[in-house]
């Protein structure tokens, strides 16, 4: 019989060995104590934790789990062993739910064929009900001679495995008689007269049922949001089911960890800039990122990240909802990227001129506008095959995009044609990267093919410019290139 009332939240054992607790949700085992039964209980360590065991269920047998002495590094050692992962719940008795709960069992013994009694009952359980206990036992005696004895742990077997339990009175009821006699419960006391008592432990179970409905809510949000919590450092404290089937790892090798070992290298150091800048002014942050699994797969999320406050309105960590938008970004990576090549396509193109132009007329930009082409390609088919030409392009646009600035937007504009849109660029500056591309690509092998040179129109925006006049008027330069001689530039303002 273990009668305690369980109370408040759900919570994991993170870190235990043997009857030895350090850790419970990640807190230290005194802290815990603190944090939810307060000071005067934490300070009175281990004899205070008596009156609020911890309490797990094994093989649908509640298991009380109470403190019996402090060590020296820090951890609580208990009358029985906690194991990792573990749920727990903290519990407290009131005497008078206890003693009305086991009238209300033995009414349901009475009618058992019960000749004698065998009991053994937890230490920590006189000490919690002192006299009371006798009120117990006087029951007990009541449907049959009883003897026992009192332990420091009581063994229960069932199901083939034996348990530790601590804080409960087990018993055994004998009989050579299988013919039923009507008993008389003896009881001196059976129900409260205090009302106060009697409304608050009322009140008790109604909030945990509430955290019983919480309970099951928070299941299944676990199911499906992609949801965590961390310390102030980014540090994982907590992860839900959904999250770490999303992530394909296990918990054990996600907690205590840091957020950024899912970080991926093309994501800026802006990005954490600003994201840190939002969090230490306890603003709530929201973007989109690409990340990396620890198999090296690539996912896109949109992520809520929200600071959390203790009682004193301390920041203590964060918390983070995710959603997976990976086939959102695919989809936009397709409708705006060249699939051969991997560079932008004419449509984003379209897009970025647009915008650009509009930037521009605002604020008084200027920026280059190149329009490029692979001398004699057709050659290059024609003579290798389309293949070829495909590695050609695929060869150019790789050499394109390591000797651009970082802002420069380069794209593939058809065939063999590229368009490059060098921000803040005069036509000065276009020269220099025209002469220092011509330069580097004499260096790059584009075997089988033995040489490829590129021609190069170029011009810069003008106040009054449109999309079709820039380029039209980069496009006849260019055009003016292949006419005279090709391999070269031609600019026209």
């Amino acid at each position: 019989m273990l009668n305690w009332n369980q109370i408040g939240k759900e919570m994991i054992v993170t870190k235990a060995e043997g009857n030895k607790v350090y850790e419970v949700d990640n807190l230290e085992i005194k802290e815990l104590y603190r944090k939810y039964l307060g000071s005067d209980i934490s300070d009175n360590l281990p004899s205070a934790g008596t009156e609020f065991p911890l309490i797990t269920i094994r093989n649908g047998i509640k298991v009380a789990r109470s403190p019996i002495a402090i060590l020296e590094d820090g951890a609580l050692l208990f009358g029985g062993n906690l194991k990792v992962g573990e749920k727990v719940k903290f519990a407290y008795g009131n005497l008078n739910d206890i003693q009305n709960s086991i009238y209300d069992n033995n009414k349901i013994f009475s009618k058992l064929p019960i000749e004698s009694i065998f009991i053994y009952s937890c230490s920590g359980r006189k000490t919690l009900m002192g006299e009371e206990l006798e009120a117990e036992f006087q029951m007990l005696n009541s449907l049959a001679p009883t003897v026992g004895f009192f332990t420091y742990g009581e063994y229960f077997h069932s199901f083939k495995i034996n348990e530790m339990l601590n804080i409960t009175t087990t018993f055994l009821a004998l009989s050579e008689d299988a013919h039923n006699k009507s008993k008389k419960i003896i009881t001196t006391k059976k129900y409260t007269n205090n009302r106060v008592l009697k409304a608050l432990t009322h009140l008790t179970k109604e909030i945990e049922f509430k955290n019983q409905e919480l309970s099951r809510l928070n299941q299944m949000i676990s199911k499906s949001a992609l949801y965590s919590t961390s310390d102030r450092n980014g540090n994982i404290l907590t992860v839900s089911n959904a999250y770490i089937e999303f992530l394909r790892l296990k918990k054990k090798d996600v907690i205590g960890k840091n957020h950024n070992i899912f970080r991926h290298p093309d994501t800026p150091d802006s990005f954490y800039t600003n994201m840190w800048k939002y969090l230490d002014e306890n603003k709530r942050f929201i973007d989109s990122l690409k990340n990396r699994r620890a198999d090296g797969s690539e996912y896109w999320i949109r992520i809520i990240i929200d600071p959390i406050f203790n009682e004193k309105n301390e920041k203590i960590g964060y918390s983070s909802y995710r959603e997976d938008i990976t086939d959102q970004k695919n989809f936009e990576y397709l409708s705006s990227h060249d699939s051969l090549t991997k560079l932008y396509n004419r449509a984003e193109f379209t897009n970025r001129i647009k915008n650009k132009i509009k930037s521009a007329q605002r604020y008084k930009e200027e920026f280059g506008f190149i329009v490029l082409d692979i001398d004699h390609f057709k050659r290059v088919n024609d003579t290798y095959g389309h293949k070829i030409g495909d590695n050609v392009l695929i060869r150019l646009s790789e050499f394109l995009s390591n000797h651009l600035r970082d802002d420069d937007f380069l794209a593939r504009w058809g065939g063999e044609e590229f368009v490059i849109i060098a921000n803040y660029a005069t036509i000065e500056n276009l020269i220099l990267l025209i002469k220092k591309l011509q330069k580097e690509i004499a260096k790059v092998s584009f075997d089988p093919v033995e040489k490829i040179t590129l021609s190069f129109g170029l011009s810069v925006y003008k106040d009054g410019d449109t999309k079709e006049s820039l380029f039209e008027r980069t496009d006849k330069a260019l055009y003016m290139a292949k006419e005279n001689g090709r391999d070269r530039y031609e600019v026209l303002l």
